[in-house]
């Protein structure tokens, strides 16, 4: 039997892939910008080979938009063909080795009039997504100072009928699954315009997630997809980066964990920027039904927090 592995050493190929791609096509240094549309469409285990294929399919004045396909085989059959196990669009920016600015795209690029009818509506929802990831991103912060103060009759009955509907054995409150990770990363974590890797950044938004979601329901949890991982702000090699982790839903399979973080430029947790956010959709590994739930809907920005729920499982992935 073979075990199934993280999602971050996939992650960290897929920046690896998109990277690559959207250097040679800008013909210069690129920084992640966004990651979307994360779905994961098979389980991957140890001795899966797996090949990462990108690319471009919209370009701006200075960002290109690519698709990221990973196909496995598996090590028993040479001759089978290559299975889709995971499917995202990603953001690069292409930008000044020196200035660490945004540099417009050379002449030579290839202009991409007219995205295809598959990418089309992917485009469209990264675009609404990526600007509901800013809501949200700034919405948090004045959550967790009305969450004692914003609790209306109305607001709790709404929650109760909400929980009613799913028989989940004990309900904590938002705060209560709340998860702080300090990152330092080693110079060598460097890309082109000698920031930060996207891929380490990635992989440990992957490691909170996990972390927050297996401590609320104490089992193992698997990921299985991801919404809108919006790269804010760079990271310095010397920055300490500051990830915080919550259980924002929980429905009957899914639990859906928004992870947040900051830079601490002076490392002493009172002067955090804003750098990166995304939301992580996990579940079971033992395939059970969620039994943990969250309060989340006596916040003041309710209608932020329902968008993020309605993202059904993938097909492939499903029993």
């Amino acid at each position: 039997m073979r075990i199934g592995v993280s999602l971050a050493p996939l992650l960290s190929t897929m920046d690896i892939a998109a990277g690559r791609c959207s250097a040679l096509f800008s013909g210069g240094p690129v920084v992640t910008g966004c990651f979307d549309q994360l779905s994961i469409h098979a389980p991957i285990k140890h001795g899966d080979l797996v090949a990462v294929a990108a690319k471009v399919v919209s370009i701006g004045r200075s960002s290109m938009v690519l698709r990221l396909l990973a196909t496995h085989y598996l090590p028993s059959t040479s001759n089978a063909k290559p299975e889709v196990i995971a499917s995202a669009y990603a953001t690069f920016i292409a930008v000044d080795t020196k200035t660490k600015r945004p540099r417009l795209l050379p002449p030579t690029a290839t202009p991409i009039t007219q995205p295809s009818q598959h990418d089309e509506p992917h485009l469209r929802l990264i675009s609404q997504e990526q600007q509901l990831s800013r809501t949200l991103l700034d919405s948090f912060s004045v959550q967790r100072k009305q969450l004692s103060v914003n609790s209306t009759p109305q607001r709790d009955e709404h929650a109760i009928k909400y929980l009613q509907t799913i028989s989940f054995k004990k309900v904590l409150h938002v705060d209560q699954t709340e998860v702080t990770i300090r990152k330092h990363f080693l110079p060598r974590n460097q890309n082109q315009a000698g920031l930060i890797f996207g891929g380490d950044i990635l992989s440990t938004f992957e490691q909170a997630a996990l972390t927050c979601a297996s401590r609320m329901q104490s089992r193992r949890m698997v990921t299985v997809a991801t919404r809108s991982i919006a790269f804010l702000a760079p990271v310095q090699p010397l920055s300490l980066l500051h990830v915080v982790a919550r259980v924002v839903a929980c429905t009957g399979e899914l639990v859906v964990v928004l992870v947040r973080s900051y830079v601490d430029q002076e490392h002493n947790r009172f002067e955090l920027q804003p750098s990166h956010q995304g939301v992580f959709y996990l579940r079971a590994a033992d395939w059970q039904p969620v039994e943990v739930g969250v309060h989340a809907w006596n916040t003041a920005h309710e209608d932020d927090l329902h968008r993020v729920l309605p993202l059904p499982l993938p097909q492939q992935y499903a029993r």
